[in-house]
């Protein structure tokens, strides 16, 4: 390369720059208040997907379209810093390491307009554990895991059993004391376990 071209392509770069810079220090453009009439949410993906039942999902595209529809107790910021979601805040936790309660937002409901409560969330986590996909070991540290992870049953007697508390598929470290609070109990201490259920095939 010449130095004459050299030159030249630093001259292309910072005129470049300063192109980038000015239409982005530019005036923004008036937001209107009208929604569109169409409410419609296109969302590009790479493949059709497998799958929107967060406890059975494995495949990433199905983990792109399950992100946009589900919500957890906590979730990842842009910064890969987990922070709440339906909590109200991070959770209490004991100075052993052994105890996470969460308070959960009063403001969240089902598409539906039910109110999430406490019921719900060991509800999800239960079945979750109980249905052994791929995201079933980010609650392995909780008391009881190892029991309901042996569950056979599937399908609809897998949802009876979920449905009356049976012993089978219910984690014992998981209790609401009142309907807004989320009581998890460990087997033992796990670093890991805030990022784990963060991820959405968790909750």
């Amino acid at each position: 390369m010449t130095p004459a071209s050299v030159r030249y392509l630093k001259a292309l770069c910072v005129g470049s720059v300063a192109i980038l810079v000015a239409i982005a220090c530019g005036n923004p453009s008036p937001q209107s208040s009208n929604l569109a009439a169409n409410q419609t949410l296109t969302f590009p993906i790479l493949a059709d997907f497998g799958t929107l039942d967060p406890a059975v999902s494995d495949a990433e595209t199905d983990q792109e379209i399950q992100q946009n529809m589900f919500d957890g107790l906590v979730k990842f910021d842009n910064n890969l810093t987990v922070v709440p979601d339906i909590a109200a805040s991070m959770p209490t936790v004991s100075g052993d390491g052994l105890t996470y309660t969460f308070k959960l937002r009063t403001d969240v409901t089902f598409s539906n307009g039910d109110k999430v409560t406490s019921k719900d969330v060991l509800y999800s986590w239960n079945r979750s554990a109980a249905m052994q996909g791929a995201y079933a070991t980010n609650l392995a540290a909780i008391d009881g895991y190892d029991k309901v992870s042996k569950n056979t049953a599937s399908g609809a007697a897998l949802e009876a059993l979920l449905e009356k508390n049976d012993p089978s598929v219910t984690l014992t470290g998981l209790t609401a004391p009142d309907a807004s609070t989320v009581l998890v109990k460990m087997s033992a201490p796990a670093g890991w376990f805030l990022p784990a259920i963060a991820l959405s095939g968790s909750t």
